[in-house]
C-alpha cells in the first residue's frame, strides 16, 4: 500500500492507495476548525472496495422507481417542504430547559435553522441567522428565530448542552437553540440537510424551505419575511 498525506496547522488527509491497482482503499480526515470550542476535532474515516472485473455479466439497466430527474441540486428538497403545506409540529426544549413548539410563533414569521456542531458549513450560516435575528429585532418585527441542533453523536444531554454553550460563546452567537435529541424535528421535516433554513409564515404554513448557503442570503431572507409579515390587503 502506498499512502498520501496532506498536512495543514490545523490538520491533515490521508489516502492510502493500493500499489497494484492504484484504486482509493481508504480515507481518514482530521480537523480542527478555526474558533471551535477547545479540544474539538473532526474525524471522519472511509474504506473502499473497489475490484477489477474484465467485463459485466450483463447489461447495467436503471430503475428509476420513484426517483426524479432535477435541473438543479436545491430542487432537490425536502418532500415535506412544499411550500404552503402546512408546517410540521414538535416540541423541543431549549438549552434552559423552555419547551417550544412552532405554535408559540403563530401570527409571527418563523425562522428554523436546522444544524449541527461538527458540520461546518452550518457555522456560516448561524452567523447569517443571527444577522437575521439582528435585524429582525432592531426593526421590532414580527419574527420568531430558532435554531435546531440535531444529528449529534453525544448521547449525554448534559454533556451536549455544555458543548452547545461553549460553541455559542466561542462564535459569539446569541440565538435561541432548541435540542433535538433524538432527531424528531428534524425527521418531521423531512431530514432536510445540514445546513437548512425553514421559513414559517404566520399562518403556520411552509413559506420557503432554503438548503445551505445561497447567494445575497440576508437580502433574500429579509425579503421573503418583509412579505410574510405585510397585512393581507382588504377586497374593496
Amino acid at each position: 500500500m502506498d499512502a498520501i498525506d496532506f498536512v495543514a496547522a490545523n490538520g491533515r488527509v490521508t489516502l492510502t492507495i493500493d500499489a497494484r491497482t492504484h484504486f482509493f482503499t481508504a480515507i481518514s480526515f482530521e480537523v480542527r476548525p478555526e474558533g471551535a470550542p477547545e479540544g474539538m476535532v473532526v474525524r471522519i474515516a472511509g474504506t473502499f472496495s473497489p475490484r477489477v472485473v474484465p467485463a459485466s455479466a450483463s447489461r447495467i439497466e436503471f430503475a428509476p422507481g420513484l426517483r426524479v430527474a432535477v435541473p438543479r441540486l436545491a430542487d432537490l428538497g425536502s418532500t415535506r417542504l412544499v411550500s404552503g403545506s402546512p408546517a410540521p409540529g414538535f416540541a423541543l426544549r431549549t438549552l434552559d430547559g423552555d419547551l417550544k413548539s412552532p405554535e408559540d410563533a403563530h401570527g409571527s414569521v418563523l425562522v428554523l435553522d436546522f444544524w449541527a456542531t461538527w458540520c461546518i458549513p452550518c457555522w456560516a450560516t448561524l452567523k447569517e441567522t443571527q444577522a437575521l435575528a439582528d435585524w429582525a429585532a432592531a426593526g421590532h418585527r414580527p419574527v420568531v428565530v430558532w435554531t435546531i441542533d440535531s444529528l449529534e453523536d453525544l448521547l449525554d444531554l448534559d454533556a451536549r448542552i455544555g458543548r452547545l454553550r461553549e460553541f455559542l460563546r466561542s462564535q459569539k452567537l446569541t440565538l435561541p437553540v432548541l435540542v433535538d435529541v433524538e432527531n424528531a424535528a428534524f425527521g418531521a421535516y423531512g431530514s432536510p440537510g445540514l445546513p437548512s433554513l425553514v421559513v414559517v409564515a404566520p399562518d403556520g404554513t411552509i413559506l420557503r424551505h432554503h438548503q445551505g448557503r445561497f447567494p445575497d442570503m440576508q437580502e433574500t431572507l429579509r425579503r421573503e419575511i418583509t412579505e410574510a409579515s405585510a397585512p393581507a390587503s382588504t377586497p374593496r
